[in-house]
């Protein structure tokens, strides 16, 4: 090769080179600022004001999409058949978390992370245990969970499923109370929950008004579920849409009417309300998932299957890990690890995970 070959060639590579740079500056870039307004833009809306604390969450989001850009982009380059390849979203995902996390602690919500960890473990079951009735399951559980904690323990339910509950069953603020309260004996719930009224009449009403509150609450999802068909198709099925509407507001319904209205039944043959034998029989209304059409109930199972395993340790950590409360370092390396290994997790199996999140967000264009 003559020098001037050799000449053009390394200009070649130089100019291949701060391409790849730009690229690359580019891509963490607009990870940057995706991430910076993922938070910031939401956060601003619900506490009506830009404040600082808001953009210094923001900047850590920022961090943790901009890291796990770049460092998925760069192992992207090796080979193949090497484990930085293979495991790039699971490596990059878990260090782009780590800086987070390690910066700002107080990012770790129970609830979001009760939230990624019940898809965690729904992505990594292996196929030959998924059935049809694993939603069922995780429903029934969380069923039990949340109802209990929502009548005798509401410190234990995130603020917003229980402002949710409270609105969908009516109960009144007197019988939540009486139900709470320290009284381990009650002879029935019946004076509390509907004291003018008979059981059959009680029923009738908590349902009919329950499904047109139901409806209230899925309406939304609905308009962008018709939305999103008519900029697909062109077109807008009426009738499969209404019927989803209807059947996930009977779904809504059924869940909580059969929760509530249990307990008539329940406490007139076994007498006195505790927080135990509220978990030993609210797993039933979990039945109602059989409402919902099959593509719907995954999605369903997952929603209230966080908010109970974020009661769940709330319950735990209130009772049995008060130690956590007393030393601040170790829960915040505890949440921080955990953060962790769930965003790991989670990002390892992102061909399950929405394109929204892996492509428009963090920028994994092509599949493992």
């Amino acid at each position: 090769m003559s020098l001037q070959e050799q000449i053009e060639s390394q200009l070649k590579k130089d100019k291949e080179r701060k391409e790849k740079n730009k690229d690359l500056l580019i891509h963490v870039g607009e990870g940057l600022i995706k991430g910076f307004l993922l938070y910031f833009v939401p956060a601003t809306v619900l506490t009506k004001s830009i404040s600082v604390e808001n953009a210094k969450n923001a900047g850590c989001i920022s961090l943790l999409v901009g890291t796990t850009r770049l460092v998925e982009k760069i192992f992207r380059e090796y080979p193949k058949e090497s484990l930085y390849h293979k495991f790039r979203y699971a490596i990059s995902g878990a260090i782009g978390s780590t800086i987070c996390f390690s910066l700002n602690p107080e990012l770790c919500n129970s609830l979001i992370g009760s939230f990624l960890l019940v898809r965690v473990l729904r992505y990594f079951t292996p196929e030959k245990y998924n059935s049809k009735w694993n939603p069922i399951i995780a429903l029934c559980f969380g069923s039990a969970q949340v109802f209990s904690s929502f009548l005798k323990s509401p410190n234990d339910l995130a603020n917003y499923y229980n402002n949710f509950l409270i609105k969908q069953t009516a109960l009144s603020p007197e019988a939540l109370q009486k139900l709470g309260s320290s009284q381990i004996y009650l002879k029935s719930a019946e004076d509390l929950i509907h004291p003018n009224s008979n059981f059959f009449k009680y029923w009738i009403t908590l349902f009919v008004g329950g499904f047109f509150r139901a409806l209230k609450v899925y309406l939304a999802l609905t308009l962008v579920k018709t939305f999103g068909s008519f900029y697909k198709t062109k077109s807008i099925p009426f009738v499969p849409i209404l019927l989803s509407w209807f059947r996930s507001a009977l779904f809504l319904t059924t869940f909580c009417t059969a929760a509530i209205g249990s307990l008539d039944v329940v406490y007139k043959i076994f007498p006195g309300i505790t927080r135990l034998k509220l978990f030993l029989h609210l797993w039933i209304p979990g039945f109602a998932l059989l409402i919902q059409n099959e593509q719907s109930r995954i999605e369903q199972a997952c929603w209230v299957c966080s908010f109970g395993v974020d009661s769940l340790y709330r319950t735990i950590k209130r009772s049995n890990l008060k130690f956590l409360e007393n030393n601040k370092k170790l829960h915040s390396f505890i949440s921080v690890v955990s953060f962790v290994l769930i965003i790991s997790g989670l990002l390892h199996q992102s061909d399950q995970v929405s394109n929204v999140v892996t492509s428009g967000l963090l920028g994994f264009n092509e599949k493992k």
